[in-house]
């Protein structure tokens, strides 16, 4: 079977493999690595209720719902207290801020 690539004719299939292979491991070398983050568990009220569908209200809190619970779920958040707590990736602790200056923002001015 003869592939084509921009007119030219490529002979064969794992000379295309290899070729596409090639071009996803230098990509995923130049790139930068994603940023950690933080996994936070939390128990809910319902066994076995599979929650999902969480989101960040308008309140700070997170929101989601128990599919197998026919219920809505509601966890509040902690707030930083002072500047340090949002310095060197601490900000990632406090999952209502994207960055560590709205996390500063919050603690210098509030809400």
């Amino acid at each position: 079977m003869n592939f084509h690539i921009d007119g030219h004719p490529v002979r064969s299939a794992r000379l295309l493999f290899t070729t596409v292979f090639a071009l996803l491991a230098l990509a995923a070398l130049l790139l930068p690595a994603p940023a950690s983050a933080t996994i936070t568990e939390f128990p809910t009220p319902t066994y076995k209720s599979f929650p999902e569908g969480i989101t960040l209200g308008p309140d700070g809190a997170l929101w989601f719902t128990e599919f197998n619970g026919f219920k809505i779920g509601r966890i509040t958040v902690p707030e930083p207290t002072s500047p340090e707590q949002c310095k060197d990736g601490g900000w990632r602790n406090f999952p209502q801020f994207k960055n560590q200056g709205q996390c500063v923002a919050f603690v210098e001015h509030g809400k």
